[in-house]
């Protein structure tokens, strides 16, 4: 239940299970707000969300899609007093919260969890630069590609998936136009890359998304 619960001794587990608080949040349901108060640590125990940050132009941009055992907003145990972003349902969802002073006390006690925190933040820093270097760089094939892949690899573990939010969403992703990302899928579809029925995908030849996805 609690992400990487095996690096935990068996009394810090409990300690933190006696804390969690459960939370059932249905599609489209907001979970909470940018620049809201943080109190609680929260994680996905079961569905898909995604979080996304609006600018002065009210223009959102989608950070990042979250799936079963990711930590929403990790970056809150060391000093975030407000969310800098906002997060919504993108399925119907179970998300687990523990007061944020309790986490501390427990888990910063064990040494190796405390590594793998380091080690999830990190991961979160590289992949969103990754995501700003390809998009710069990318053409839109690759910037599709990646999406693909991304839905494939990471959130489904499979070749076969329904995409779980919109093509407008999908191209905020990849960070072109909704009429550039259908325009690519369509073309993808035409040369037997992907089969694809509305929201379905099959993909065909991961060889050829994967190469489209090569850095440039």
């Amino acid at each position: 239940m609690i992400p990487f619960s095996f690096i935990l001794e068996e009394d810090e587990k409990q300690a933190l299970l006696r804390n969690i608080n459960p939370l059932k949040f249905s599609r489209k349901s907001v979970i909470f707000r940018q620049n809201a108060k943080v109190t609680h640590l929260m994680f996905v125990k079961s569905g898909l969300i995604k979080t996304f940050n609006k600018g002065s132009n009210d223009r959102s941009v989608i950070l990042n899609i979250l799936k079963d055992g990711d930590y929403i907003n990790l970056g809150s145990i060391f000093g975030e007093r407000n969310f800098t972003f906002s997060a919504t349902a993108i399925s119907d969802t179970d998300i687990c919260e523990i007061d944020l002073k309790v986490f501390k006390n427990i888990v910063f006690k064990n040494n190796r969890y405390t590594e793998q925190l380091f080690q999830l933040l990190y991961n979160e820093n590289l992949y969103l630069q990754e995501r700003l270097i390809n998009l710069v760089h990318k053409k839109i094939s690759g910037k599709v590609a990646d999406v693909l892949l991304f839905f494939s690899e990471e959130i489904y573990k499979s070749k076969s998936f329904t995409f779980p939010v919109s093509r407008k969403d999908l191209a905020d992703i990849a960070g072109i136009s909704k009429e550039n990302f259908s325009r690519a899928l369509s073309e993808l579809k035409n040369e037997r890359v992907i089969e694809l029925d509305r929201s379905k995908v099959e993909i065909k030849c991961l060889d050829i998304l994967k190469t489209l996805s090569l850095p440039w």
